[in-house]
């Protein structure tokens, strides 16, 4: 028997911007995030953590992975339900993209406030464990970076046009086929734009930064320094640009309006098609 839908998703989806949320299938993993007391708890466990270790990144990294388990769960969840190939690999890249940046500023925030309690208690970190956590911030941030590239670079040689959202899965019901016709009378932030214009545009401003790090620590000012320094400075400001000259070029060709345009042709998955 031919699977048929009752009601037209679309009015059900316009009463809110966020969907339907309705989380009883699995409980606080879709939106952690939505109760305050959740992140405090889980803030409390990571300093147990961070205190029991005496390492700050071991406590920073609870909150950064749990922050990333909706979009992780979205990607799987597109891999496995979209019968269109290559819109499957570069929406679930996406979202393994938008995840990933997820985790990085949650870590980050929280590696922030467990510093300050270090330095509140009285026990600041040293400079080996403060060398040792910028290395970790750069390389993950480095990951971060190709991983969105990785997926800019999957939408755009597939001609897809890409929507992500950490919600996704909550906003469709859960319900793949939902999607289609999933229209939101207010408008939601395409998680792929952020992707892209990130992951372009951070290491362009990292590398400055590091080029006027490595000239003010190399003593009095010479030619060569001076130049690292300007150059740096440009970068800064070149990063930002490139961003958006990139976004304007690929925003026609990359980026979808909504769920219903990345999604305009669905096919049912065979198991939703049978009773």
């Amino acid at each position: 028997m031919s699977y048929q839908r009752e009601t037209d998703t679309r009015d059900v989806y316009n009463d809110s911007s966020f969907g339907s949320w309705d989380n009883s299938e699995e409980p606080g993993w879709d939106d952690p995030g939505s109760s305050g007391l959740f992140w405090l708890i889980l803030l409390v466990v990571s300093g147990c953590v961070f205190l029991i270790s005496e390492n700050v990144i071991a406590g920073a990294i609870i909150p950064a992975a749990f922050s990333m388990q909706p979009s992780l769960r979205a990607a799987r969840w597109i891999r496995k339900n979209d019968p269109h190939l290559h819109r499957a690999k570069a929406c679930s890249r996406f979202m393994l993209a938008t995840g990933c940046w997820s985790a990085l500023c949650t870590g980050f925030v929280a590696l922030a406030v467990l510093l300050a309690v270090m330095i509140v208690i009285g026990q600041p970190p040293t400079e080996s464990q403060g060398m040792g956590t910028i290395l970790v911030i750069a390389c993950t941030a480095t990951a971060t970076c190709l991983v969105g590239c990785w997926a800019t670079w999957t939408a755009w040689t597939g001609h897809v046009r890409v929507w992500a959202h950490p919600k996704l899965m909550s906003l469709a019901n859960y319900d793949f086929d939902n999607l289609h016709r999933l229209v939101l009378s207010r408008p939601t932030s395409n998680h792929a734009v952020y992707v892209t214009a990130v992951s372009f545009a951070l290491p362009v401003m990292l590398f400055g930064t590091a080029l006027m790090i490595v000239a003010a620590s190399a003593g009095p000012p010479v030619g060569a320094t001076l130049v690292a320094v300007v150059s740096g400075f440009a970068l800064l400001i070149v990063g930002p640009v490139v961003a958006i000259v990139l976004l304007i070029t690929m925003s026609n060709r990359l980026f979808a309006n909504g769920p219903a345009e990345c999604w305009s042709t669905v096919v049912a998955h065979p198991s939703e098609t049978e009773e």
